[in-house]
This record gives structure tokens, sequence and C-alpha cells, in this order.
């Protein structure tokens, strides 16, 4: 089984896990570019997996749904969350998860479900295991096949698909205002192996970090994993996966219980801030409150 993407938009990626005969998509923002692709490399389309319902997540079902139909007159499940804390379902999805659910579609692997609200309240995340040793990430488009992190080959088991939960070096943003969820969250996703690779919904990488170098100015491995990220960039066209280990050491918003960071937090003044503001930030729910707002107005 390989991982590959395709970008959308300005910084979307739609992440897909495939084989030689089938293919997997995950919050397919638009339809033409996967829909090529699955034509190019003569696959069939079984599952659409979605971590929330935001337009460039999903703004691509219906139109994938219409082709796969069109050509094979089959239709394709969709996968999403439903949310148990105020019933609110993930649109466009016919198949509905909840927290511990487990996806039996394909016999190469295993795709766990774990509840994330916050950034909505259907939010979810897929923790793919792969069954067997023959796995890779396509760590440039589909369009080249080199599988690579920094040069060597990438084989793990574990694969988070995390949507607009967790960032490279960051998180998503609080829109259903629900801080503690959104922190919880956060705080079990810390909670998996650490050598688990990370697949957010998004290019944000080095403005994140640039965000926790303002935070944290004299954080050297901040300021490291900036040259390394900048180098990926430069060589790979991307930053993405991450393994989980690095975000514990440098996402801000992973360390809130860091007594250095939370003193990082109460010193930190952006434009049109007061002093007086800032003055009472405790570790955990307090210092992430603080954190993203911050980080809102970054």
């Amino acid at each position: 089984m390989k991982i590959g993407y395709l970008k959308a938009f300005t910084d979307n990626y739609i992440w897909f896990l495939r084989n030689n005969k089938e293919i997997y998509v995950i919050d397919p923002g638009e339809s033409s570019a996967i829909i090529n692709y699955i034509i190019a490399n003569n696959l069939e389309l079984k599952a659409i997996l979605l971590t929330h319902d935001h337009h460039d997540h999903v703004g691509g079902v219906s139109d994938i749904l219409k082709w796969f139909k069109s050509v094979s007159f089959m239709s394709v499940p969709v996968y999403g969350g439903i949310s148990s804390i105020d019933g609110s379902m993930c649109q466009f999805a016919s198949n509905w998860l909840r927290d511990g659910d487990v996806i039996d579609i394909s016999d190469e692997m295993t795709i766990q479900v774990i509840a994330t609200p916050g950034h909505t309240y259907a939010s979810i995340c897929y923790l793919v295991e792969f069954i067997g040793t023959d796995n890779t990430i396509d760590n440039k488009n589909s369009e080249n096949s080199k599988n690579t992190e920094n040069g060597k080959n990438i084989i793990n088991n574990k694969h988070l698909f995390c949507g607009d939960t967790l960032f490279a070096a960051g998180c998503g943003r609080v829109f259903t205002g629900d801080f503690m969820a959104m922190f919880n969250s956060l705080t079990r996703l810390s909670r998996l192996d650490p050598k688990c690779y990370v697949y957010p919904g998004h290019e944000y990488t080095l403005k994140n970090l640039h965000f926790a170098q303002f935070i944290e100015p004299d954080n050297q491995l901040v300021k490291q994993r900036i040259r390394v990220e900048e180098d990926k960039l430069n060589k790979l066209g991307n930053t993405l996966p991450v393994k989980l280990a690095v975000e514990l050491k440098t996402n801000p918003f992973l360390r809130c219980n860091n007594i250095d960071l939370v003193n990082s937090v109460k010193q930190a003044i952006l434009p049109g801030f007061s002093q007086n503001s800032l003055l009472k930030v405790n570790s955990g729910l307090e210092c992430f409150i603080r954190l993203r707002e911050l980080r809102n107005n970054f």
C-alpha cells in the first residue's frame, strides 16, 4: 500500500491510500485532479474518507461520486464523523462514524476512528495501520514515485490523517468556540505512538514555525526545524508528513503544560493587545486559549 497526495487550491492536500488496483481518497476538496489521477493509473475508487465538512475538504465529493457512478454504475461509501457533543453530522457522508469505530474496507490495512471535536464538532481523524511491510509514502506528487523523507525511504506502520485538527507545528482554528474540546482532542493525539506519521490537510508548516519562534525566540529546536522544513520545501515541494515525535518537541499547541512555553506565552505581545491581558496564564487549557488567540492574530 502506498500513501500519496495531490495538491488543491493554494495549500490543501488531498491524501490517498492506494495499491496497484484500488484507491481510497481523503478530503477531496476538488474533483478534477483526483479523477484524472484515478483514470491515468487505472484504479478503482473504493471509498472517500472525510475528516470534516468544510468546503476545501469536501468540495469535490459530489462530482467524484457522479463521475464514478457514470463509469462503473456503482456507488462509493463516503465516511465522515457524527458528533457525540451536539449530534452534528459530516455533510456528504453516507456512512457516519463515532469515536473508536474501525473501518473494515481493505485486507491490507485497518482504519481506526478518533473523534477530535474542536475545529468542528464532527471532526474525526483516521489512524491507519498497514498489514504487512510493503508500504511506502510517496513524498512527491502523483507524477513522481520517489518515496523519500530527506532522501530516505519511509516505511512505517502508523499514519494519522488529521484534517484541520493538528497541523505541522500548529493546530486548526476553534470554529466551535469550544476550546476545551479542541485542547482535549490535541492532548489525545499527543499520546499516540511518537513514531506515528502525521498528515495534516494543509501546508502551513513554515508559517506555524515562524509563530512558534515568535513565542519562543530562543528555542533552538524550533530554529533547527525551520531550516529542515525550508530545505524539504525547496527540494520536495512539501514538508509533510511529519513524525509525531517532532511535533511533541516543536509544536507549541502540544506543549501547553511546558513551563517554559507558558512563561513565553505570558510575555508575548502582538499589536492591539495590552500587557495586562497576558499577566494571568496558567498551564494547560488557559495557555492553549491564549496561544490560539495569539496565533489567530499573528
